[in-house]
């Protein structure tokens, strides 16, 4: 069975190529990317140092207390975060960055098949950076009910299947409310 799907899938890419979300250009097939070479290298995973509570990357500081200045001077209510890949806003520079896109589309722009995609961006590193033996759940933030009706659907919930199914860990998805 998985060999028919791959091979229809190849003649489908054959006929109807993958393009590149971004730029039109043809994409990578065999990687499953909605990007093509150039812009899937633009999609940086953040490296230490890092802050210990929110995850952010920090640049030219003092690594004694790993802390940004958001976290020093704010009052945090979660244990930790992670940011696994640098996202820059299409403000900071003069063209939108891929995973800000990928992001914008995901949530707003009826982009719901990046899923996988996104999904699978994390669950890549989590497996590399964080020790997920220590958690019972996984519980995504939910949405307003206005913005799930308009949405259909809860991006947090969608980038928490990959991560639930890799590690066997439960989504406990009405254990929050807004």
């Amino acid at each position: 069975m998985g060999f028919l799907r791959k091979a229809s899938e190849n003649f489908i890419g054959l006929i109807f190529p993958s393009r590149c979300i971004i730029c039109e250009r043809p994409t990578d097939s065999s990687r499953h990317s909605p990007l093509c070479v150039e812009h899937a290298r633009e999609i940086i995973a953040v490296e230490p140092p890092v802050c210990s509570k929110c995850g952010r990357k920090m640049f030219g500081v003092s690594v004694e207390r790993l802390l940004c200045e958001d976290c020093r001077s704010t009052r945090v209510y979660y244990d930790a975060g992670y940011s696994p890949y640098l996202y820059r806003r299409k403000e900071e520079t003069d063209r939108p960055r891929p995973l800000s896109e990928l992001i914008r589309l995901f949530k707003y722009g009826k982009g719901r098949h990046l899923r996988s995609f996104l999904g699978g961006l994390l669950l890549n590193y989590v497996r590399e950076h964080a020790d997920m033996s220590q958690y019972d759940a996984i519980v995504p933030v939910p949405l307003h009910w206005r913005r799930y009706f308009s949405r259909g659907f809860n991006q947090a919930t969608d980038l928490a299947r990959p991560l639930s199914r890799h590690f066997r860990i439960s989504i406990l998805k009405r254990s929050l409310r807004r």
